[in-house]
Order: C-alpha cells, then structure tokens, then sequence
C-alpha cells in the first residue's frame, strides 16, 4: 500500500500533537504535516498532493469552513477527504460543513479510537486500507451527526449537568450550613464552566481564570477525566449565556481537602487556543469579574 499523506490543521499546537501521534501510532509509514493557519495550509496543498486533510473550524486569518470551500475549488482537491475536526459541534455547524464540500466531521475532545475510524471509512473510499474499517459510507447530515439506522454503537455521553446554586456545598454534596445566622456579606456570583470531555459533561465551579488556564471544583464522578486529557471548556455567565468555548487539557487535578468523604475535586485546566478573537473574549470576561 502506498504511503499516506496527511495534512493536519489546528491553530493550537496541542490539538495537533494529539493527531499527529494518532496518525502515526495507526498508520506507520505515513507522511504527516501540519500547519497552525489555514493561510500556510494553503500553500502546503500546492506543493504537496495530500491524500487526507483533517482541519479545525475556528482558526485566525482563515476559519476552516473558508479553506474548505476554496479547496474544493482547486482541481486537484475536489474530492479530497476533508475531515472537519472542531469543537463547534452543533447541528447548524455540521450543516455549513456539508454545505462546503465537507467529507466528515468529528468533535472535540475525541478519541484516538473515534478519530481512526473517521479516517478508516475515508480510506476505504479512496482505496486504501485501513486497520479497520468503519462501515458507514454515506456523507450526510444523519451520518455526521450519528443518525441514521446504519450508525455504529456509541457511547452515549451522560446529560448536561444541572445550573447549581452559588454555594460549593451544592457541589461538594456537603450537609447543610449551621443554623447560627451569621451575617455574610453578598454572595458573589457564580461562575460556572461546562467541561466536555470524550466521556462525558462535568460541571466546574470556577475558581481563579487566566488568559493561560482555569482553576475550578468538579465533582468526583465515576467517568473522571485523567492528566493530560483533552477538554471542550464553555465558560457561563451568571446569567447562565455561553460566554466563550475553549479548547483545552488537564494540567492537575487533587482532592480539595483530606477529609476522605470529601466528593470535591480541584481541577486545573490549560488552554491551548491561539485564536486573537477567542482570547480577546476571555480578557474582556476576565476584567470583568
């Protein structure tokens, strides 16, 4: 079988990282670039014939919606396998993605297991062969999404967790405050993260932020993310709006006290974007707490 070659595209290095060694570690002998700009990818395709391009949806200069509908323009790259690799996962998204020539779509955080199935089934396609072989072939919204009768079994990642008061007893399941009425000075508000990991949702009590990394509690659950882990962390207002989607890893996670019965777990996330407009957002939010 000839040698594979694949382009990856991601602004941030870590995301990249994390393809590159799932390409390499499934596919040995394979050619593997990457570019952290769809504007340098650009000139990449014209140097290069690539028989796979994995590439993320929010990227400055260039999103990679823009490439892809460009690429799909240039004569060589027509029909291209062209997999979308974003965290934007929402059914309006996958629609712009099809609409421009997309050949799939995968959301983060993902597996190296997902993500090698997505290429298998493109392989196959373009005549290649795969170390295992995804059967579903049909490029439509239903099969981006995982309708359809033909999907393969998933997992099926647990419900968004529940808007908690402001109080990390409500998280940290602790009993009820003493009845002695203290007086407290007014509460601040809370601020809350949804963190998206391959496994599922938790719900993060946010603690300190950073342009660089955030600090919160999570709950001890029993699908606990590991260090290193990647994350899809969506930051909430205390209005409960999206304030800003970042991508993101696991740097450290401990127990918040000693008590052995304590549930609470301390958890530091670090971003990895390199987006001017995604860390335009979160400076604005953070001079803002």
């Amino acid at each position: 079988m000839a040698a594979i070659k694949f382009l990856v595209i991601d602004d941030a290095a870590f995301i990249r990282d994390l393809i590159k060694k799932a390409l390499r570690d499934n596919f040995p002998g394979s050619t593997v670039h990457d570019s952290n700009s769809a504007k340098r990818a650009m000139a990449m395709t014209r140097s290069l014939r690539y028989d796979i391009i994995l590439s993320d949806w929010e990227m400055p200069e260039m999103s990679g919606e823009e490439f892809l509908v460009w690429l799909r323009q240039q004569e060589h790259y027509a029909t291209t396998p062209f997999i979308m690799v974003s965290s934007r996962s929402e059914k309006e998204y996958i629609v712009k993605a099809i609409q421009a020539g997309v050949s799939d779509y995968i959301g983060k955080p993902f597996t190296a297991e997902e993500l090698v199935a997505k290429i298998n089934k493109q392989l196959k396609k373009i005549g290649h062969t795969g170390r295992s072989v995804d059967r579903t072939e049909t490029t439509s919204l239903g099969a981006l999404t995982g309708g359809g009768a033909s999907k393969p079994a998933e997992k099926t990642a647990p419900p968004p967790p529940s808007p908690v008061s402001d109080s990390v007893s409500a998280l940290t399941g602790a009993s009820t405050p003493t009845p002695t009425p203290v007086p407290k000075p007014a509460p601040k508000k809370t601020e809350q993260a949804q963190l998206q990991f391959s496994g599922g949702q938790l719900l993060c009590l946010v603690q300190e932020m950073s342009l660089q990394a955030m600090g919160g509690l999570i709950k001890r659950d029993s699908n606990m993310p590991t260090i290193m882990e990647q994350c899809v962390v969506s930051i909430v207002g205390s209005d409960q709006e999206q304030v800003a989607r970042l991508n993101a890893y696991v740097y450290a996670m401990r127990a918040a006290d000693q008590r052995p019965e304590c549930t609470a777990i301390k958890i530091t996330l670090r971003f990895v974007d390199d987006d001017p407009q995604k860390l335009d957002i979160l400076s604005r939010y953070i001079s803002k707490r």
